[in-house]
């Protein structure tokens, strides 16, 4: 694994275990909320269909793959006969996501308008590991990025 992909890798799995911590209430999460609370993030609404571009060992072969993301934090992909579904979270221009049926496999990207570039992999020692990018085909219905606003709101964290 060359140094650059290592350093990426190291990189979304600090902001994975970040994330962790800023859900708890105890330890060092509450220095966390201090510093930078979720509530004056900016939120990110990646709700609607995107066109993922994948490259497993980031070697230029790469693959495609739609995914829609729901307002309400689920995501599903269905390519050929491969259905799947999952969990995002985001937060300050970055989306991560698991899947409810591959075990510790993970993607987090960051976001900028209806792009998207990241890092994914297996959240394990010699895991397969890749990079990609994603494009914003089809944007959320205008009730369903509120929706998505709102609760973005309703469930961020805040000082306390």
């Amino acid at each position: 694994m060359n140094k650059r992909r290592l350093a990426g890798l190291l990189s979304a799995a600090a902001l994975v275990a970040g994330l962790g911590l800023a859900g708890s209430t105890t330890g060092a999460a509450a220095e966390v909320k201090s510093i930078v609370p979720l509530a004056a993030l900016p939120t990110i609404t990646p709700a609607g269909s995107w066109t993922l571009t994948l490259d497993w060992y980031c070697d230029g072969t790469v693959g495609t793959s739609l995914i829609t993301f729901a307002a309400d934090g689920s995501w599903s992909s269905v390519n050929g006969t491969a259905v799947r579904s999952g969990r995002w979270i985001g937060g300050g221009g970055t989306i991560t996501w698991t899947y409810s049926d591959v075990a510790d496999l993970i993607y987090t990207a960051q976001i900028n308008g209806g792009f998207m570039t990241g890092v994914h992999g297996y959240n394990y020692s010699g895991g397969a590991t890749g990079c990609f990018g994603g494009v914003l085909t089809a944007a959320a219905t205008t009730s369903a990025a509120t929706s998505a606003k709102k609760a973005a709101t309703e469930t961020a964290v805040t000082p306390g």
